[in-house]
């Protein structure tokens, strides 16, 4: 399996174990507490190994949450979800432009040290 495969199973096993774990906290234990917090990993690696491209599992992730929330628990405090999900796309956002300054700084410094190792 190649890098990016596997890096793509791995953000889908994470958005599915927390899609269906939020599923089940809003549907049998009538609570969203906690859950929700589980969507910020898969947010953060996406935004990190594909940078910019990371916000669509953040845009996937805000709308599975506010959607579970209309659905499934009405009566739940809904500003909450809101709110998070407005912080997942912020959160993708920031380290998806952090990740792309590290590529950019990597970058430089290896056509620096190019241009060092051929002075020699």
């Amino acid at each position: 399996m190649t890098g990016q495969k596997y890096k793509m199973c791995v953000v889908a096993a994470l958005i599915a174990g927390a899609c269906s774990s939020m599923y089940y906290f809003h549907a049998f234990l009538g609570t969203c507490t906690v859950v929700a917090h589980i969507f910020y990993i898969p947010i953060v690696l996406a935004s990190f190994w594909w940078r910019r491209k990371g916000l669509i599992v953040a845009v996937f992730s805000s709308a599975f949450l506010i959607l579970s929330h209309i659905f499934l628990g009405p009566d739940l405090a809904g500003i909450n979800d809101y709110s998070r999900a407005v912080m997942f796309l912020v959160i993708s956002f920031v380290v998806g432009e952090l990740s792309e300054r590290i590529a950019k700084d990597k970058d430089l410094l290896q056509s620096t040290n190019q241009k060092l190792q051929a002075r020699e």
